[in-house]
């Protein structure tokens, strides 16, 4: 059986007790488009792991769900995500191509172009 997500539990909670996106926003004054980015697991697209953190423990809250085990469910998710986007430094920076032949031709072309 795969574990459902942050988002999953959440959105599962919110229709269970018959609410839309706009309701959880009003009381929790946390904006839709991030509410729905916490449903649907966007983690790249809000701000900061605290503030999401604090937003995943109101949502909790307010869909009647433990917040403290919703928000250690969501440190896992979140750590994991992390790490999987991370990648290697060479991959990130590749390095500049010296060999004698690229600088020949560097050099041929910055005296060609002025």
């Amino acid at each position: 059986m795969s574990m459902r997500s942050v988002g999953e539990i959440l959105k599962a909670a919110r229709h269970k007790k018959g609410m839309t996106i706009a309701e959880v926003s009003d009381l929790t004054k946390i904006r839709k488009k991030y509410l729905e980015h916490i449903e649907n697991s966007k983690w790249v697209e809000l701000p900061g792991a605290a503030y999401i953190t604090g937003f995943v423990k109101r949502y909790a809250d307010t869909v009647d769900l433990d917040a403290e085990k919703v928000s250690i469910v969501f440190r896992r998710e979140f750590t994991y995500q992390q790490k999987q986007e991370v990648l290697p430094e060479s991959i990130k920076n590749p390095p500049l191509n010296r060999s004698p032949i690229f600088l020949t031709i560097k050099r041929f072309l910055s005296k060609l172009i002025g």
